[in-house]
């Protein structure tokens, strides 16, 4: 019995189809984190505390423009950072933003850390 090679796919490529597909696959992962920072900021620039949530029942309507989803996330994020939820989310975009211009990323582990340890210090200022 022959076995399957693993790495089919890349044989039927070619030399310039790669880089080109690495570079596609990025920006669309760039989109994707993009539009999600898009829909957390909607999501928290029309946060209320009467919209319904885990902790908050009530039968109006969400008036968050994402609906209850967008209230229900909207509310565990400000209860959990509160305004400091931009520093929550200025670096994912800048994160979507690099990967949608095709720059590298380096030094990932102290980035996390510092995104982290600056939404925490941001949290804790504001509180």
């Amino acid at each position: 019995m022959q076995l399957i090679r693993r790495r089919w796919l890349a044989d039927l490529l070619t030399e310039e189809v790669v880089p080109a597909l690495r570079r596609f696959t990025s920006q669309f992962a760039g989109l994707t984190v993009l539009s999600a920072v898009l829909a957390m900021t909607l999501a928290l620039a029309t946060w209320s505390v009467e919209d319904p949530s885990f902790n908050h029942a009530t039968s109006l309507p969400a008036r968050n423009l994402l609906g209850t989803p967008g209230a229900i996330v909207a509310d565990l994020v400000m209860q959990i950072v509160g305004i400091a939820a931009l520093a929550l989310l200025i670096p994912i975009a800048v994160l979507g933003w690099r990967l949608v211009s095709s720059r590298p990323l380096t030094r990932e582990k102290l980035r996390l850390a510092l995104w982290l340890g600056g939404t925490v210090l941001a949290a804790a200022a504001a509180a």
